[in-house]
């Protein structure tokens, strides 16, 4: 079965710029999908789920202090930035090595966003509830990252190819 989702198909400057034209669906499947049947990095679901904490991310550190612009606004929204990037980047590597690197990369910057929502909740910058929503996003997208790392080395594995790292 097929689903599909619309990601702000009106004002959604990530479509835009992927090549999706305004008003149409970005195809969204679930269940047991080759990395390889992609066409692109904007297909992928943990890349949407990133795009979406990217979207919130700066929506939230809008209403954060204005001293806080270049201090921990900027912070938090770089570590959200650099997980879709990630993401991105990895689907443009070839070898498993290399996307492998890309979203470990991915998830350590999760971890650094992570930190950073816990440190913005202490301060009152961010509402209980704001927080956990994002953290359960987060979440979401480092059991995909683990499960899209180990699958590339399963894989590789069964090649014949034992790299260890």
């Amino acid at each position: 079965m097929k689903f599909t989702r619309v990601l702000r198909p009106s004002v959604c400057l990530g479509d835009q710029l992927a090549g999706v034209p305004r008003g149409r669906s970005i195809p969204l499947v679930r269940g047991p999908r080759k990395i390889e049947d992609f066409v692109g990095f904007i297909e992928m679901l943990v890349w949407q789920k990133a795009h979406k904490l990217v979207l919130d991310v700066y929506k939230l550190t809008a209403l954060f202090p204005k001293d806080e612009v270049y201090g921990l606004t900027s912070q938090i929204r770089r570590s959200a930035l650099s997980v879709s990037g990630n993401i991105a980047e990895a689907f443009g590597r070839f070898h498993y090595l290399d996307k492998n690197k890309f979203y470990l990369n991915a998830r350590g910057s999760l971890e650094e966003t992570k930190n950073y929502l816990i440190i913005s909740q202490d301060l009152g910058y961010l509402k209980v509830e704001d927080s956990e929503m994002l953290m359960v996003n987060v979440q979401s997208i480092i059991e995909e990252l683990n499960a899209m790392v180990k699958t590339l080395r399963i894989r590789d594995q069964r090649k014949g190819r034992h790299d260890s790292k």
